[in-house]
């Protein structure tokens, strides 16, 4: 990950969020961790070239894990994974991986995201 600007997560970046987590159904902590989505800040962004980044988090958060993992398609057509990061209390990235030829790792649309 290379360090970037803050900016705020984009429309299309809480939609993917917001339905990885839907689709994961990861319990009581579900409602708090989508209360976060709309005030996700990116600080950090995968250096290849993919969609995945890292968001601000607070300081003394305990090792994050896989909180939502789901699949879905980017305009292209092309199946990618997705995957999000975080804490019980806190989101801290998106990853975005490549699950077909060609290696397409962008953003995937937010409506085509589904469990696996």
């Amino acid at each position: 990950m290379i360090q970037v600007t803050s900016r705020p997560a984009s429309s299309d970046e809480q939609g993917v969020i917001k339905r990885a987590l839907e689709a994961a159904a990861a319990g009581s902590n579900l409602a708090r961790l989508k209360g976060q989505i709309s005030s996700l800040r990116i600080v950090a962004r995968c250096e290849c070239g993919c969609a995945s980044v890292r968001f601000a988090a607070p300081a003394g958060i305990p090792r994050a894990h896989v909180v939502a993992d789901a699949l879905a398609k980017t305009s292209a057509g092309n199946t990618v994974g997705v995957m999000v990061w975080g804490t019980d209390d806190a989101l801290t990235g998106l990853e975005v991986y490549s699950m077909s030829a060609p290696n397409d790792a962008s953003l995937p649309m937010p409506d085509s995201v589904n469990r696996w």
